[in-house]
């Protein structure tokens, strides 16, 4: 049967788009930066994940990790 898992998004970058604009909203902003950048080397074109790269790797620049 047919499930998201046999998606091609669900093997692209999507996962790891979500997985940054997460980590990035609890304000863990290295790890945030990590997995966008796994997220903009499987979609290099799209320009709205290069863009939140860039936020991120400023925010784990500047930033002060909150602890969990």
């Amino acid at each position: 049967p047919a499930t998201y898992i046999t998606e091609g998004y669900a093997w692209g970058a999507l996962p790891w788009d979500y997985l940054s604009i997460g980590l990035w909203n609890l304000g863990q902003f290295k790890a945030a930066a990590a997995a966008g950048r796994r997220a903009a080397a499987l979609a290099p074109e799209d320009e709205r994940i290069q863009n939140n790269l860039a936020i991120f790797e400023r925010s784990a620049y500047n930033g002060t990790e909150s602890q969990p």
